[in-house]
């Protein structure tokens, strides 16, 4: 893997004026991940799937840098008001249903945001990031780890927005709809 120095940062001007940093988490960032996955509101933790919201899971994300996982950032003072997750490594539950990615340089990518820093371009911003990096390593197609839920229409939107295409559905109640993009 290409290394990608821990300071890495852009900052980005939001449509709403603020400034945030967007970075690669490191590992002194646990009890700042922490606290944002205390701040997410219900919902999203119900459409976010790759890991559970503690300190634990925090401290293990942080201390976990590896070759397979990479994680996105952006924060606000000190503050982390997104998390993107970028995998490298083709998941059980993505395997079900996109066997036929397994054969493409594939990654697989999560994101979530505080409420208040929705709908400012953050998340956009950092999904151009992250399908950069995906491409710089060698990489061709983007797939959302575990799917959307289709009652999920705001980040439906979004995800067509960034490039996702429905390809199929798995589940029910509610149906969860699998996307993938093109690098």
């Amino acid at each position: 893997m290409q290394q990608k120095g821990e300071r890495e940062s852009t900052q980005i001007i939001l449509s709403d004026g603020r400034t945030v940093t967007i970075r690669w988490l490191g590992v002194s960032d646990a009890a700042a991940l922490a606290e944002y996955f205390e701040k997410l509101d219900p919902e999203a933790k119900i459409f976010f799937a790759p890991n559970a919201f503690d300190r634990a899971t925090a401290e293990a994300l942080c201390a976990a840098q590896n070759s397979t996982r990479e994680y996105l950032v952006a924060e606000d003072h000190g503050k982390i008001v997104a998390y993107f997750v970028l995998a490298y490594d083709i998941g059980p539950q993505e395997l079900d249903y996109m066997r036929y990615l397994t054969e493409l340089p594939a990654v697989s990518v999560a994101p979530s945001v505080l409420s208040e820093y929705r709908s400012t371009g953050l998340a956009t911003a950092m999904m151009k990031r992250l399908f950069a990096r995906a491409r710089a390593m060698g990489r061709t197609h983007a797939m959302l780890m575990g799917g959307v839920h289709s009652t999920n229409h705001r980040g439906l939107k979004y995800y067509q927005k960034c490039g996702f295409k429905i390809i199929g559905e798995f589940g029910k109640n509610p149906v969860h709809y699998n996307m993938v993009a093109v690098l």
